[in-house]
């Protein structure tokens, strides 16, 4: 006899969609706008464990998702006694996915499709006994496009254009293979072109993309410096050749489109150094926030910790526009509510903006969650503190996390 589940929690790997055209990354997560709304129509559910209460609004945070109707999920259950598979497909009438991380996605026709993870639990509906012929498929990835075979240049016509009022025999005529504006338009192509881009994945790769940007500006400049050289010879005693002029003209085109190049790419270097300055603030945020330590089971801050909150107050002040998360966990077991029928993790988190507030930082950049309970993967997670001479246990459990949110 088939067991019968009813509300269940496990792993969850899935499919979804939403109306949107913008690709989503690992970090980020739906606005309130519906079309953004995310879809699951398909997915696996292993670790799976009955459960005797659903309450999703008390486990709720801010990475989760609560769905209705979700279809096709097939749990990994056990082999029979007979070694056959027990795997079997149920419906959702609702489910709550904790924890959740986009691990890819992609567009297609309008739409963004990709694979979520997270911690499930959910109320069962019914079993599929047969798949849904009308459930959507996985699309497929965009490939990229295949690059275009490279053409040969164009030969040069060898017979003089009459309608061209550069004279013929002068080296400058633009069909001329050895003439001098043929030479700067490939000079031109090679240098918006370069043949090795910088891969644009990871933190080094960055910082490769900025250092070709200022070669490109130092090559820009150089090339600035040459047409005003070029042009001082023209307008001086040079004036009356007509060659001259008409090279003139054309580059004052190219001068356009160089003080374009040069604006596009500071416009990048600014984007690229924000990105770099970001994630350096939130590592030395995570390595504060790891030695701020409480007196077991209250709010209170050893002293040990003050000089850690000192060199948070600093960072935060240098970064006026910067707003920040403070994030409580507990252990699990240290979930006695103590005030205002709060728990311990939103009272810590609490405890440290309001001390942020008291050394002047601004009330609008600073929020406080708790996030209820942590599982650190580490057998060991207590650990035997000497510090000063004050000898304690710190449970890595019971930690406060600072997070940037906008900088």
């Amino acid at each position: 006899m088939k067991d019968k589940f009813d509300i269940v929690s496990g792993n969850f790997e899935g499919n979804f969609y939403t109306n949107q055209k913008t690709i989503l990354t690992a970090t980020e997560f739906n606005p309130n706008d519906k079309k953004y709304d995310i879809h699951l129509y398909r997915g696996e559910l292993s670790q799976i464990r009955k459960e005797e209460e659903y309450n999703p609004e008390q486990l709720r945070n801010r990475e989760s998702y609560l769905l209705h109707n979700v279809t096709n999920v097939q749990f990994h259950l056990e082999k029979d006694a007979e070694g056959n598979s027990g795997n079997r497909i149920y419906n959702f009438e609702q489910l709550l996915l904790r924890d959740a991380v986009i691990k890819e996605s992609w567009e297609i026709n309008g739409k963004t499709y990709g694979i979520i993870t997270g911690k499930l639990l959910g109320k069962v509906k019914d079993e599929v006994k047969t798949p849904d012929p009308t459930n959507p498929e996985v699309p497929p990835k965009p490939k990229p496009d295949p690059k275009p075979d490279p053409k040969p240049d164009p030969k040069p016509d060898p017979k003089p254009d009459s309608s061209n009022p550069i004279p013929t025999g002068s080296g400058n005529g633009p069909n001329e293979p050895n003439g001098f504006w043929n030479r700067w338009r490939n000079f031109w192509n090679r240098l918006r072109n370069p043949t090795n881009p910088p891969n644009p994945d990871g933190c080094l790769p960055r910082v490769s993309g900025c250092l070709s940007n200022i070669w490109r500006l130092l090559l820009a400049l150089l090339l600035l410096l040459f047409i005003l050289w070029f042009l001082k010879g023209c307008w001086g005693k040079h004036e009356s050749a007509k060659n001259c002029c008409v090279e003139r003209d054309s580059l004052k085109e190219v001068l356009d489109r160089l003080n374009t190049e040069l604006d596009t790419s500071k416009s990048e270097n600014e984007v690229l150094k924000d990105s770099i300055s970001k994630e350096a603030i939130q590592d030395t945020l995570d390595e504060i926030s790891s030695r701020v330590y409480f007196y077991g089971g209250t709010t209170r801050i050893r002293k040990i910790s003050e000089n850690q909150l000192d060199k948070m107050v600093k960072i935060i002040i240098d970064y006026p526009n910067m707003e920040i998360e403070i994030r409580g966990y507990h252990n699990g077991t240290s979930v006695t509510k103590l005030e205002n029928d709060k728990t311990i993790d939103i009272l810590r988190a609490e405890a440290i903006r309001d001390l942020l507030i008291e050394k002047g930082i601004d009330a609008n950049l600073i929020t406080a969650i708790g996030m209820g309970e942590s599982k650190v993967d580490d057998e060991n997670n207590i650990t035997t503190l000497e510090i000063d001479g004050d000898t304690f246990k710190w449970n890595r459990n019971m930690r406060v996390e600072i997070k940037v949110i906008k900088f």
